[in-house]
C-alpha cells in the first residue's frame, strides 16, 4: 500500500507525524509535511530540519547540532535546543543541559531536571517533567521512580496509568491517548480502549475507526497514517483509509461506517 502524507497547519497547536520512527512536536505556525518513505521536510519561521532515515533524525534551531548516531549510542551536547536520538527503541528530547544516552539493547537512562524524557518502546511513550527518571526497558515493561509517582504496566494488550496534572500516553497499536489533571484507567483489549473518567471520554478503537468525545481536551488518533489534534470542542472521527471527517458541532452522534 502507499505511503499517504498528513498536512498540519494550526496555530498555538501541538502537530504530530506518525511516521514509522518519527514523532513531531510543533507549536504556534504553520508547518507542511513530507511523509516520503523516509523523510519529513519541515518549514519554520524558527527552523527545524528533520531527517527520518533509520536511525536518525536531525534538528537544526537557530543553532548547529553535532549528531554521532553509531549502532548503539547519540552523544547531544546543546544549550536550549531539542535533541532527538531516532533508534530503534528509543526518541529522546532534550533542552538546555548536556545529556549522556546509553542505547543499549533494551535500556535508556535519563537524569534532567525541568525536561521531556521520551521512551519509544515498541507500546509506550512515556513523557516526565520537573524531576529525575529512570527508564528499565526491558521486554514488556518500563519502571518509573518519581516523586509524583507513575505506574506503567506495558503488558501485551493494557497500559495502567495514575498521575494527577501530568500527560499520560498509551502507544497500543492503535491508540494514543493524551490526558492530564486526574486519573485514568485504561483497558486495551484487541481493538477497544474504554477510560472511566470523572470528564469522560468514549473510544472505539476499531479497524479503522476512533470515537472520540471530550471537551476541552487533546483526543488523539493514532491509525496508521493519520493523527488528529483537537481542544476546546466535541469532535467526530471517521478514520477510513485516507481520509478524516471531523465535527465539531454539540450533541453530534457517532455511528461507525
Amino acid at each position: 500500500m502507499p505511503k499517504v502524507y498528513v498536512l498540519l497547519a494550526k496555530r498555538d497547536k501541538y502537530c504530530f507525524s506518525n511516521l514509522e520512527e518519527s514523532v513531531l512536536l510543533v507549536k504556534r505556525d504553520k508547518y507542511c509535511f513530507s511523509n516520503l518513505e523516509e523523510s519529513v521536510l519541515l518549514v519554520k519561521r524558527d527552523e527545524y530540519c528533520f531527517s527520518n532515515l533509520e536511525e536518525s533524525v536531525l534538528l537544526v534551531k537557530r543553532d548547529k547540532y553535532c549528531f554521532s548516531n553509531l549502532e548503539e549510542s547519540v552523544l547531544l551536547a546543546k544549550r536550549d535546543k531539542y535533541c532527538f536520538s531516532n533508534l530503534e527503541e528509543s526518541v529522546l528530547l532534550v533542552k538546555r543541559d548536556k545529556y549522556c544516552f546509553s542505547n543499549l539493547e533494551e535500556s535508556v537512562l535519563l537524569a534532567k531536571r525541568d525536561k521531556y524524557c521520551f521512551s519509544n518502546l515498541e507500546e509506550s511513550v512515556l513523557l516526565a517533567k520537573r524531576d529525575k527518571y529512570c527508564f528499565s526497558n526491558l521486554e514488556e515493561s518500563v519502571l518509573l521512580a518519581q516523586r509524583d509517582k507513575y505506574c506503567f504496566s506495558n503488558l501485551e494488550e493494557s497500559v495502567l496509568l495514575v498521575k494527577r496534572d501530568k500527560y499520560c500516553f498509551s502507544n497500543l497499536e492503535e491508540s494514543v491517548l493524551l490526558v492530564k489533571r486526574d486519573k485514568y484507567c485504561f483497558s486495551s483489549l484487541e481493538e477497544s480502549v474504554l477510560l472511566a473518567k470523572r470528564d469522560k471520554y468514549c473510544f472505539s478503537n476499531s479497524e479503522k475507526s476512533v470515537l472520540l468525545v471530550k471537551r476541552d481536551k487533546y483526543c488523539f488518533s493514532n491509525l496508521e497514517e493519520s493523527v488528529l489534534l483537537a481542544k476546546r470542542d466535541k469532535y467526530c472521527f471517521s478514520n477510513l483509509e485516507k481520509s478524516v471527517l471531523l465535527a465539531n458541532l454539540p450533541g453530534r452522534t457517532i455511528t461507525k461506517p
